[in-house]
């Protein structure tokens, strides 16, 4: 055995909820998390070399969680409840500073097996079994000027962009003012 599989064997940033092949916190490794008397244990399988591990297998496309892995949530809009773009358990509040337009950002994040719905803006999404999101909460960005409304609550809408001058494309959210809604065909909020 290497020292790579043994150390990941030994400290594996996974936690493992249900029986299967199951990704890394990395977004780099495979693992396979193996009953062992009342417990679910991790045994190291892969690294993803060139791939990311996305839906518990090595793959050319990155999840959104992975693709925009360690980017911190912009308030860039109105003040609002907004879905964290690469988690479906995270959502963010954006709130005005004291006699500011400056908004500030509160992030939290669903407890238990449930997710954050930006249509109800409460952790009421039941997640499928160990734990996991039934899809990205915002559509992985393409290209730069992919936008759209997001499907559960119209009033907000994303614009993907270049983050910070990085090659990473964000979705940058965004809120139609007194109930509008997204119309990406118009770019605009009716």
């Amino acid at each position: 055995m290497d020292i790579y599989t043994y150390l990941h064997n030994r400290f594996p940033p996974v936690t493992c909820t249900v029986p299967g092949p199951k990704c890394g916190d990395d977004c780099q490794t495979l693992y396979f998390c193996t009953r062992v008397g009342d417990e679910l244990i991790p045994q190291y399988l892969d690294t993803c070399r060139g791939l990311t591990c996305n839906k518990d297998r090595c793959s050319r496309n990155p999840s959104l969680e992975c693709a925009i892995k360690g980017i911190d949530f912009e308030c860039r809009s109105l003040e609002g409840m907004y879905p964290d773009p690469g988690s479906c358990k995270k959502f963010h509040y954006c709130v005005p500073e004291y006699e500011s337009d400056q908004l500030n950002r509160t992030t939290s994040a669903c407890k238990g097996n449930f997710g954050y719905n930006p249509r109800t803006t409460y952790c009421d999404v039941p997640l499928l079994p160990g734990g996991t999101c039934s899809g990205d909460p915002i559509p992985l960005c393409r290209r730069p000027g992919d936008n759209g409304a997001i499907k559960a609550n119209p009033t907000l809408y994303y614009i993907c962009g270049r983050y910070l001058g990085t090659g990473i494309l964000y979705p940058y959210l965004h809120m139609c003012a007194n109930g509008k809604t997204y119309n990406a065909t118009l770019f605009d909020c009716q």
